[in-house]
């Protein structure tokens, strides 16, 4: 048992007690997940990438959250394995993608038209004979400028099924999407690995990083991401900026696009769009 200090009050955690709710967390978001999507209680916000260079917003990263009536603001991490034990996954998969080409088909027609955005894709999903054919409908339906939809894959999904991601993969640039291999540095293998798939980007996770490295080897990988990564034509993200050391440290390197909440929380569609009219 461990005490913390809550204004002039100890407030005492309980190991058990903690447990208890989130097994009861557990219970009320497989009761509820097939209602939220129907009363599309689930939300996008959208977090600007920024141009080191140019100090221009390039491109954006949609998150779902799910707004849930009890416990607030619920990330996808928080309900993913509830999802799949409901075979729902997919259906809010589709639901995400369904909504962020809308908001970017709307971007677009309203002078953004080279605006990308990237949106993490889950590896039940991916995995699905049809998904080609999900990303495909969903090109042509909202007609999205090409080469402006990019897809965020990360190391442990690919490596379930090496010979079927390389495929598949391939499918989704000839329909003209980008393709990003997500958190990058902190997975098993290096980046002559990826060679053998066709990205774009590989984005890095600054902070993640530093929660498994020191300062110094942060750096070092970083570096080396940054240089390798441009050898072989790849653009460099890199997220998790959330604070002013964080973003002098990283304001050095040569990274190509910059993110996280010392430059941008999360924002609404609304409030994204008037960051867009400010920023160009």
């Amino acid at each position: 048992m461990a005490s913390s200090i809550k204004g002039d009050k100890y407030a005492f955690y309980q190991p058990h007690r903690q447990q208890k709710i989130e097994r009861s967390n557990k219970v009320v978001a497989k009761k509820d997940l097939s209602r939220a999507l129907k009363l599309e209680e689930f939300k996008v916000v959208y977090q600007p990438q920024i141009s080191l260079k140019t100090g221009i917003i390039t491109s954006c990263e949609a998150i779902l959250r799910w707004q849930h009536p009890l416990h607030g603001d619920i990330s996808l991490a928080q309900f993913i394995s509830t999802a799949e034990k409901t075979d729902l996954l997919v259906p809010i998969s589709l639901w995400f993608l369904e909504k962020t080409a809308q908001q970017l088909n709307h971007w677009q027609q309203n002078g953004f038209r080279q605006l990308k955005l990237a949106i993490k894709i889950v590896g039940v999903h991916f995995y699905q004979d049809n998904f080609d054919l999900d990303i495909a409908n969903i090109l042509q339906k909202y007609r999205l400028n090409y080469g402006t939809l990019t897809l965020e894959m990360r190391e442990n999904t690919l490596l379930q099924n090496k010979l079927k991601a390389q495929a598949k993969l391939k499918v989704m640039r000839n329909l003209g999407v980008n393709l990003t291999l997500d958190e990058f540095g902190t997975g098993y293998t290096n980046l002559n690995y990826w060679q053998e798939f066709p990205f774009n980007n590989i984005k890095l996770d600054w902070h993640r990083l530093q929660s498994v490295f020191k300062r110094d080897r942060s750096h070092q990988i970083s570096q080396a991401s940054i240089n390798l990564a441009h050898q072989q034509g790849l653009k460099t993200i890199v997220t998790g900026i959330g604070t002013t050391a964080d973003w002098q440290f990283v304001a050095q390197e040569k990274w190509d696009l910059i993110q996280g909440d010392y430059l941008s929380q999360p924002l609404s569609a609304l409030e994204f769009s008037r960051l867009l009219q400010i920023n160009s």
